[in-house]
């Protein structure tokens, strides 16, 4: 019996907690002061969210219509680099197309000069000779008869001869 009288006891404290709690003379923990809220207040606070957002709107379409220029003077920028390029190539064709032909001009007046000191006394041909520039003559002689470029380079003086030497030595192991 004394466990049902202290069961009892002990219910009837805990339903008097509860109710002190629920109407607020009893609080457990710490007190939080709300304010409440009213409806004015609730819209106006989701009118400012509305314009904050609405503003981030703009700001990220106008972010995108800058991306968008950017993007599009980017394309004419590739375009015009592909074309300059193409243009520098074709312009790099005719130059190599140009010295190619230079080459081949240059290598026929040499061998027509071979061909003329060939056909020239060596005594005749040397002081000539003597007078161009060293690697157009060292070209020439290249180019001629063995045996009359040997005849002009003992008529020439022995510092040309010896300076001809040198590079048609060089010329071989290169």
């Amino acid at each position: 019996m004394k466990e049902i009288i202290l069961f009892s006891t002990l219910s009837f404290i805990l339903i008097l907690l509860g109710v002190f709690h629920f109407t607020g003379f009893l609080s457990f923990g710490p007190k939080i002061d709300i304010e409440p809220v009213t409806t004015e207040e609730k819209l106006s606070l989701i009118k400012v969210q509305i314009e904050a957002m609405a503003a981030q709107k703009q700001d990220l379409a106008r972010k995108r219509d800058e991306i968008q220029t950017i993007q599009n003077e980017l394309e004419v920028e590739k375009r015009v680099v592909e074309e300059n390029r193409q243009n520098l190539e074709q312009i790099l064709a005719r130059i190599e197309e140009s010295k190619k032909e230079l080459d081949e001009k240059e290598l026929e007046r040499i061998n027509k000069l071979a061909k003329l000191y060939d056909s020239m006394k060596p005594d005749k041909a040397a002081p000539i000779a003597s007078a161009l520039n060293i690697n157009l003559l060292v070209e020439i002689i290249t180019r001629m008869k063995e045996k009359n470029a040997a005849k002009l380079m003992g008529a020439l003086p022995p510092a040309l001869s010896a300076e001809i030497s040198r590079k048609l030595g060089r010329r071989d192991k290169d």
